[in-house]
């Protein structure tokens, strides 16, 4: 019963508390809603990882003897479900935005993208999918489009100077990749812009 109450008392609070504050900043801006996100996640894993702490004793002998998911992955896998996945299309929407406003040459909050891309990460539970799936696959059209806009506009250069923009913008990219996404990305994304800018 202490088992289920852990996880309802999680649920009850995401759907009521987190989920319509997110909601509320939907349209307010890429920056607001990424920091409400951030902030709620940031209270969900201390959250978690108190109540984990006070109810121990349910992972060493409930959960182990029943084999069910700790209390941690209770928390996480309840977040993912009300929160992650109901809000994760608008989120990767404002991410891609920000990062075109970067490449613009505006200034962005890149600690509070790396911390939304340690989310994602966080939500393959173990793995990348979560990443790849929901957002990656969208960065990588969203760099395509972007670059085949820029080779249209940059055609009309002379040789010297395309290939001068071409090799900024790859080192843009790296840069961009070390400063908040994942290491995995690196390759995928320069690909992208080298068959774009490049073939």
């Amino acid at each position: 019963e202490l088992y289920e109450r852990h996880g309802q008392t999680i649920e009850r609070y995401l759907t009521s508390n987190v989920l319509p504050a997110l909601r509320e900043k939907t349209g307010q801006g890429g920056t607001i809603l990424l920091r409400e996100l951030n902030h709620r996640w940031t209270n969900h894993q201390i959250m978690n990882k108190w109540l984990k702490k006070f109810f121990t004793y349910l992972d060493r002998y409930y959960v182990k003897h029943h084999s069910l998911p700790t209390l941690s992955q209770s928390g996480l896998g309840r977040f993912k479900l009300h929160i992650y996945d109901e809000m994760k299309q608008d989120t990767t929407t404002a991410i891609l935005g920000l990062i075109n406003e970067e490449r613009e040459g505006k200034i962005i909050d890149k600690s509070l993208i790396k911390s939304i891309v340690e989310l994602y990460e966080s939500m393959g539970m173990g793995s990348l999918d979560a990443y790849n799936a929901d957002l990656e696959e969208a960065l990588l059209s969203a760099t395509r489009e972007y670059y085949a806009k820029k080779r249209d506009f940059w055609i009309n250069d002379s040789t010297p100077e395309y290939l001068v923009k071409a090799e900024e913008a790859l080192s843009e990219e790296r840069n961009r990749v070390g400063d908040y996404l994942n290491t995995s990305s690196e390759a995928k994304i320069l690909k992208v812009v080298e068959e774009e800018i490049l073939e």
